[in-house]
Order: structure tokens, then C-alpha cells, then sequence
């Protein structure tokens, strides 16, 4: 997944501040800081992965 860094209007006239996105979260959702993306990250990774698994199961092997 990637994230995405973008400059959006500060509550400070005239200034810019960094607001950071995550792919495959919901579009509304941005982050302060790209340490809290990177968290969002890997919670949606983790979870991705176990959908994953359970739509497709590891196989095992039966004696």
C-alpha cells in the first residue's frame, strides 16, 4: 500500500501543512503525521492478509 503526502491550508494564514493518506483507505481518512500512516498501514495490511486467508486457506497436508 502506498502513502500519499499532500499540502492542504493550515490554520495559520498563508501557510501549508502535510496531511498524509493511506491507498485502500477510505478517501475522507487523513493523518497528522506519517508515523500514524505508516500505523494505518500496517493495521489494513494485517487485514487484508487475513481476509485473505480466509477466502483462500492455506492448504494442509493430510496423512
Amino acid at each position: 500500500m502506498a502513502i500519499t503526502e499532500s499540502f492542504v491550508p493550515s490554520e495559520t494564514p498563508g501557510r501549508l501543512r502535510a496531511e498524509y493518506r493511506v491507498e485502500g483507505d477510505s478517501s475522507w481518512r487523513s493523518y497528522p503525521t506519517r508515523e500514524a500512516a505508516e500505523k494505518r498501514e500496517a493495521e489494513l495490511s494485517a487485514a487484508f492478509r487475513a481476509a485473505a486467508l480466509d477466502v483462500y486457506p492455506t492448504p494442509t497436508r493430510e496423512d
